[in-house]
C-alpha cells in the first residue's frame, strides 16, 4: 500500500486510518523522506494502531524533542547513524537539529 504522493500530515492520516484493519503493519520508514516532521509524528502518535513497532526517520527532520519523546514510548524510533539502537531524550537531541 503507498501514500499519497502529496506527503501532508493530513494525508498520513488518512494512510494509517486505512491501513489500521488491513495491514499488520510494524514498521515505517522514512530514512529517505525530509518532509516527517512535528504534525506527522503526532498523527503518528494519535492514529497508530498499536501494531507499529519501529519508525525509521532521516537525521535531518526538525521535530521537538518533547513529540519525539512522546512517540519513543511506544514505538522505537531509528536513525540512520544509529541503526537498531533505543534512543533516550539525550542521543535525540545530539543528532536532530532544533526546531525554532
Amino acid at each position: 500500500m503507498k501514500m499519497n504522493l502529496y506527503f501532508t500530515p493530513e494525508n498520513f492520516k488518512e494512510f494509517l486510518i486505512n491501513i489500521k484493519d488491513k495491514l499488520n503493519l510494524e514498521v515505517l520508514n522514512f530514512k529517505r523522506c525530509e518532509l516527517f516532521d512535528n504534525d506527522h509524528l503526532n498523527m503518528l502518535i494519535n492514529y497508530n494502531n498499536g501494531n507499529l513497532k519501529r519508525l525509521k526517520i532521516n537525521a535531518s527532520i526538525k521535530v521537538d524533542y518533547d513529540v519525539l519523546s512522546k512517540a519513543n514510548q511506544f514505538l522505537k524510533i531509528e536513525n540512520p547513524k544509529l541503526e537498531n539502537i533505543s534512543l533516550d531524550i539525550n542521543q535525540i537531541r545530539e543528532m536532530m537539529p532544533i526546531e525554532d
